[in-house]
């Protein structure tokens, strides 16, 4: 290899020497240029050539299989992507599951939301003992005269919340009270373990009623309301 290019520089060398010393006719000079110049060119594509051979196929393997690796490598992290995004729809799919698990529509036409409001007004005004708002919530009667707890109006609910009040187990129960624990069946929504109940007045009239509170029953259930 080295001596190609040597003899590549020592013909260059000739040639610039018959050039600058012009020591020949121009046609002679003109034939000789052309063929050293054919003869470097030669010399350059040979010398390519075998520069090129140098690349063995073990090289090409190499390469190939660096690309190969690559691509296999992108694949499984698209495939990693993929799978943790599924993974991500299936959580959130059954955390939506979970939070919607109570079926109000077993009672009621109204929507979750609506329920849920007004189950946590019951809770909130219950906590602040407000007898007033929770009697504007009763559909009366409620009660009964067996159990000496009858109330047919709201100003008998407040009269009778005043004096001899509700079980405090009861009332303390619900000061941990959330959302989440509102639970429903064909006959209403219950807060607590069954200590609350309400529901619509009827199917023509969504307007929620509280029909159970506290020991008060709906009187014309003639006793307590069970699941």
């Amino acid at each position: 290899m080295k001596k190609r290019i040597l003899a590549m520089c020592f013909a260059v060398s000739i040639s610039t020497m018959l050039i600058a010393c012009g020591g020949a006719s121009n046609s002679t000079v003109d034939v000789q240029e052309e063929e050293i110049a054919e003869a470097a060119e030669s010399e350059a594509s040979e010398a390519a050539e075998e520069a090129a051979s140098d690349v063995t196929e073990a090289d090409v393997s190499d390469i190939v299989g660096d690309v190969t690796e690559a691509g296999e490598l992108a694949g499984e992290e698209a495939a990693d992507g993929e799978d943790k995004a599924a993974d991500a729809g299936e959580d959130g799919a059954t955390d939506a599951g979970e939070d919607s698990a109570v079926d109000y529509s077993v009672f009621t036409s109204a929507s979750s939301a609506d329920v849920e409001a007004y189950a946590q007004k019951i809770v909130d005004a219950t906590n602040a003992k407000d007898w007033d708002t929770i009697g504007d919530m009763i559909e009366y009667p409620i009660g009964s005269e067996e159990l000496g707890n009858l109330c047919n109006n709201k100003e008998e609910f407040v009269a009778y919340a005043n004096d001899k009040g509700f079980d405090e187990e009861a009332l303390a129960k619900l000061q941990s009270w959330s959302v989440s624990d509102l639970w429903a069946n064909y006959m209403g929504a219950s807060i607590g373990d069954g200590d609350i109940w309400f529901r619509d007045l009827s199917l023509d009239n969504p307007e929620f009623k509280i029909v159970s509170y506290l020991g008060l029953y709906e009187s014309e259930a003639g006793g307590e309301i069970s699941e």
